[in-house]
């Protein structure tokens, strides 16, 4: 390890260099729903298909024209700037589309979670105090038995089958609320504004409740236009030809971590595939072979569940960039995909009081060209610093008029698969099984302007050295306002006096600033003393053939009150029978590539480990399902 490494340096920025993007972007950036609303009604086709679910294809003009009659709509109804909207809508193109309304009306969307039970349902809507909420149909009753319990005045549904195909021709008001597409005929529209301050909340989000009672995070416009700059940065003059050319996939809750994607979209003016439920592979891999597809944000669990399929052929989805976050990527997993597709997925990590986003694994990008073995090496790295800063722009110019020749449609439509084959064919032919693991390890470098810092997880006040594993902490243009307080009383900011979040997460970074993840500092494991971090196991038992999936826990040793121990659970492939002799071929495996203490001391097969609606292993559930065990085995 190299001595003098501080993070207050940001020595990862030495990464940008060597891509040849600048060090910085600009504090102060431009509105991204101006430039979302500049797009779809001045770059975009009035035809081009904005937003795809259900068989229903939305065009651009549709859907301005349904975002300013429903900006009209909620002026009717007496609503003004920041008022918050509540949502209560699994994917689709309603959600979709009252997001952005709501957006462009200068207010603040409040997405609540389709999975969440009544009593959390009413708090979230209380703290936030809101007068309105827009909800499918089926939440009507529920919505009305909760009503005088918060202060809403306004309920507006929806169905489930409105924007699909097999939409009804006639809709009426139910008693007590608006049907959302009559409200839209009736309604004047109007023309959105930008006024808002940086600091005003666009999106009042709560937690996925991985850890404790979810917590109402304040997204501020801040957040959000940080977006803008990072699209002009990586995409630079080529944004102009990508612009109503290509296409993405909304494989994630809109209400949650699919948010971010779906923004991301709507600015590059992205075809939108809205995966309705992101549970749901089969639609998740027809969507992704469309023509187009640019990219798209997985969690592990959905590339888990894509390596598993059946009769399809991965390699038509390998043009794809792939992002996975939500959760930490075992490199194994990765690797089958990378061979299965030709394309391995890009690790990104984020939280929802980051806007979600943290950290790129920018460099892993480059193991799709085969360099990122080569990159690894310093002696390259000093070259790529003093060349790239001139060779960047060049390339960019370069490959703008080579897409302009060959034209957008035609590069990234019908032939997208055929063209960017080629990649493909480099990426197996150079990238070897241990390059695919190493360029995936890691969750990358902390994006542009973001300070990040590693702690002692007992006295937050001391920072670690490079190197040694503490809890992440991070702060940039990105992070939250703060959370909102609670009913009891919480005013807390959720973040320290130097103003960095803490994020729960265990990790370390290397002396060359790429990141990695070890745990969640509440899911450690003490056994004997020595900390056992679960990513540490699960990437070990991962790499036999037959798990599809897998989750450690501590459980108590009966031995010693004080002291915990390694519990193993195992979902396996579809195609692999549970047995004796895979458990034992498992823990062989972990034997031989674990400490003593870190080895599991009790295992279980389990046919469907549980997951939350964020697409993360549910540990609370697994930790809350084996003390119940427990205190059965007592009883009994």
């Amino acid at each position: 390890m190299e001595e003098n490494l501080n993070y207050s340096d940001r020595f990862w920025t030495k990464w940008f260099k060597i891509l040849g993007f600048p060090e910085e972007v600009p504090e102060e950036c431009p509105s991204i729903m101006k430039s979302i609303y500049e797009v779809w009604t001045e770059k975009v086709p009035p035809d081009r298909i904005a937003l795809v679910c259900g068989g229903y294809e939305m065009t651009a003009k549709e859907m301005i024209n349904c975002s300013k009659r429903m900006i009209g709509a909620f002026k009717g109804l007496g609503l003004k700037k920041n008022d918050i909207v509540a949502m209560l809508m699994g994917n689709g193109i309603p959600l979709s589309l009252s997001m952005l309304a709501v957006q462009l009306a200068e207010m603040a969307c409040q997405p609540i979670s389709i999975l969440q039970k009544t009593p959390e349902i009413e708090r979230q809507l209380r703290e936030s105090g809101t007068t309105t909420i827009i909800c499918y149909e089926s939440y009507l009753g529920l919505i009305e038995s909760i009503k005088d319990k918060t202060q809403l005045k306004n309920i507006i549904v929806t169905s489930e089958r409105d924007f699909t195909t097999v939409q009804e021709a006639t809709v009426s008001d139910p008693p007590g609320a608006y049907q959302l597409r009559n409200l839209l005929a009736q309604a004047e529209p109007l023309d959105p504004s930008f006024t808002r301050d940086q600091e005003d909340v666009a999106v009042l989000i709560f937690t996925g409740g991985a850890t404790g009672e979810p917590k109402g995070v304040q997204i501020p416009l801040r957040g959000f236009n940080y977006f803008e700059a990072i699209i002009n940065t990586l995409f630079g003059p080529l944004q102009d030809v990508l612009v109503g050319h290509i296409s993405m996939v909304v494989a994630q809750h809109i209400f949650h971590i699919g948010l971010a994607t779906w923004l991301l979209g709507m600015r590059l003016g992205c075809t939108s595939y809205v995966v309705y439920d992101p549970r749901d592979t089969r639609s998740l891999y027809n969507y992704l072979t469309k023509p187009g597809v640019f990219f798209a944000l997985y969690a592990p669990g959905q590339i888990s569940r894509m390596i598993e399929m059946e009769d399809v052929d991965l390699t038509k989805i390998g043009h794809v960039i792939s992002l996975s976050g939500m959760a930490a990527l075992s490199p194994e997993l990765g690797a089958k995909y990378g061979k299965k597709t030709g394309m391995s997925p890009v690790q990104a990590y984020g939280q929802t009081e980051s806007t979600g986003l943290i950290t790129l694994n920018l460099p892993g990008l480059l193991n799709s060209f085969g360099l990122g073995s080569i990159l690894r090496k310093r002696n390259v790295q000093k070259i790529f610093v003093k060349t790239m800063p001139v060779l960047n722009p060049l390339a960019f110019k370069s490959l703008t008029l080579l897409v302009k020749a060959i034209g957008p449609d035609r590069l990234f439509g019908s032939t997208n698969h055929r063209i960017l084959g080629f990649t493909r064919k480099q990426y197996k032919k150079k990238v070897t099984e241990e390059d695919m693991k190493e360029g995936i390890r890691s969750i990358g470098i902390p994006v542009w302007n973001t300070d990040v810092k590693i702690v002692d997880f007992e006295d937050k006040k001391t920072i670690v050295p490079v190197g040694e594993v503490g809890e992440i902490c991070f702060k940039g243009p990105q992070r939250m306002k703060g959370y909102l307080q609670t009913e009891e009383g919480y005013t807390g900011p959720g973040y320290d006096e130097e103003g960095y979040v803490h994020t729960g997460d265990a990790g370390y970074m290397n002396e060359d600033g790429m990141l990695f993840i070890t745990d969640r500092t509440k899911d450690m494991i003490n056994v004997s003393g020595f900390k056992v971090y679960g990513t540490t196991v699960e990437d070990v038992v991962h790499q036999h053939p037959g798990v599809a999936m897998c989750a450690v826990i501590a459980v108590p040793d009966e031995k010693d009150p004080n002291n915990e121990r390694v519990k193993l659970i195992v979902q396996l492939n579809r195609e692999v029978e549970p047995s004796q002799k895979i458990e034992e071929e498992i823990l062989k495996l972990c034997e031989d590539k674990l400490p003593p203490y870190a080895k599991p001391r009790c295992f279980e097969f389990m046919d469907e480990i549980p997951m939350l609606h964020t697409e993360k292993i549910d540990k609370k559930l697994l930790r809350e399902r084996e003390q119940k065990l427990g205190e059965e085995a007592l009883r009994a």
